[in-house]
């Protein structure tokens, strides 16, 4: 079995016990108590919220910060293959010819397998 199904079978598990407790409290814990509980929860919370919210934007913007600069390195490199296959061309034909070949071969090489 793949990991995605396992993670998918601990997700549904965990929603269905969830569920289940929240049923099982509702039916033996009073609304008085309950109701009771909710100011001293909320302040609980509350700077649980604005720390997950700080992590997501943070990460987001590492994210963001890691993809762009993979894409300016992959422009850096195919710019520098396009200036090593035009060089190429202004040597005698059969070494100038390889080099270009192997630019070419690089560049497939790049684009298919990674």
């Amino acid at each position: 079995m793949t990991i995605v199904f396992w993670g998918v079978v601990v997700v549904i598990v965990s929603v269905l016990l969830a569920i289940i407790g929240q049923a099982v409290v509702q039916r033996l814990v009073p609304l008085t108590i309950r109701e009771s509980n909710n100011a001293t929860t909320n302040s609980i919370y509350a700077p649980l919220y604005v720390m997950f919210g700080v992590s997501l934007a943070f990460s987001l913007f590492l994210v963001s910060n890691a993809f762009r600069e993979a894409e300016r390195t992959v422009e850096i490199e195919a710019h520098n293959l396009e200036d090593i296959h035009r060089e190429a061309g202004q040597l005698p034909e059969a070494e100038g010819g390889r080099i270009q070949e192997l630019a070419e071969s690089y560049a497939r090489v790049v684009v298919d397998e990674e």
